[in-house]
């Protein structure tokens, strides 16, 4: 007993110090249909506003890539194309099926003492082949995050499944309408399907963060398999993966699907405020004797901003000034802002910034040129033969 609780111990102080949080941009991914989630499950997990991303998926008898966006930290939108093979194209009988729509996910709240809750519909409007809604709650525990929740439509084929709640609410959500695609595969929007049905499926999921290197998901997978896509007959109702992380933008998924599929999934994902690292300025040693603007000169010219030209009048200070370096102009204000302070200038700063000699901003006009005094201008360098 003894020798079980020092076993015990020492596997909590493994595991205490390799706590890393499963509900981040680096562990958060995207599933098989571009969603943040499982594998073929969905999460109540959202990236920061701004964040894009590509999926990439090979399964049988499906194909698809997906393309999603984050426009607000509570809102994931994406569209995707899909390739069904095996399934003839209406009039091209010897090619594959080929489809396209888009995938809504909303936050409803965020996760505190209570887990954080989404909402989402799959394959909005078109042919409805992957049309599915579901209501599903997330709550982490470092390593560990848990989901669950209920879905139907393609997510409503769980063996468990039980009358739709939503049915005592009002008798129309006891009803799902169908879908009826057109020739062309167009389908059309019918909303009146949206988390309707005689009953709902209940559906779960984990994913552990093994390392920063290895994400491990498992799922009781509900998708439908024997109506408008026609998977294998499953084996059972339980999905594998695991997650190879290259890094934090890059990863490989290997997934076992519902006892008899193998799938691969690709996805990259970028969010800009993390790839877009902050600048840190660099200040120029001058002796005390150096006057303020040649100080703001070497302070500007030592953060790769060279200056043309510096004007001045009674209220401010003109800049002419040439850059290649920096990816966005958010750092180059913050330079010009930092070097005119640490150069212990007080004025308003106005500025002409050309790029390979094409002018991108221009606050300076010809009657504050005409009207100020030049203080720095550039030699021209003049080439002999």
């Amino acid at each position: 007993m003894q020798n079980l609780k020092k076993l015990a111990f020492s596997l909590l102080l493994v595991v205490s110090n390799n706590f890393l949080n499963s509900d981040s941009f680096q562990f958060n991914s995207y599933n098989n249909h571009g969603v943040v989630g499982l594998i073929n499950m969905p999460t109540a997990r959202f990236y920061d506003s701004a964040v894009h991303g590509i999926t990439i998926y090979d399964g049988t008898p499906d194909q698809k890539i997906t393309f999603s966006s984050n426009p607000y930290d509570w809102l994931e939108a994406s569209l995707f194309y899909t390739n069904i093979q095996g399934k003839p194209y209406p009039g091209y009988e010897y090619q594959d099926y080929k489809d396209k729509g888009f995938n809504l996910k909303l936050r409803i709240k965020e996760e505190g003492i209570f887990p954080a809750i989404a909402v989402g519909i799959n394959d909005l409007a078109g042919t409805g082949l992957y049309g599915s809604e579901y209501i599903v709650g997330s709550y982490g525990i470092n390593n560990l995050d848990f989901h669950f929740g209920l879905g139907w439509g393609a997510y409503n084929g769980s063996k468990y499944s039980f009358d739709n709640p939503l049915g005592y609410l009002d008798e129309r959500f006891k009803t799902r309408a169908n879908v009826d695609p057109g020739f062309d595969g167009t389908g059309s929007f019918t909303p009146g399907r949206y988390f309707s049905d005689k009953e709902a499926s209940p559906f779960f999921g984990i994913s552990y963060v093994l390392n920063d290197r290895l994400l491990l998901k498992f799922e009781h997978d509900t998708t439908v398999t024997n109506q408008n896509i026609e998977y294998e007959i499953p084996e059972n109702q339980y999905s594998f993966g695991v997650d190879f992380l290259a890094n934090k933008n890059f990863n490989l998924g290997i997934s076992y699907e519902r006892g008899n599929t193998f799938s691969l999934r690709f996805t990259y994902k970028n969010n800009p405020q993390i790839s877009n690292k902050k600048y840190k300025y660099k200040s120029y040693e001058t002796d005390r004797e150096t006057d303020k603007y040649t100080k703001l000169r070497n302070n500007l010219e030592k953060n790769g901003i060279g200056v043309t030209k510096i004007i001045e009048d009674s209220s401010s200070i003109g800049l002419e000034l040439t850059q290649f370096i920096h990816p966005n102009f958010n750092i180059i204000e913050e330079i010009i802002y930092a070097a005119t302070s640490d150069s212990g200038i007080e004025k308003e700063v106005k500025t002409d910034i050309k790029i390979a000699d094409l002018e991108v901003i221009s606050e300076i006009d010809d009657s504050f040129s005409s009207n100020s005094k030049t203080i720095y201008q550039r030699k021209e360098t003049v080439f002999k033969d």
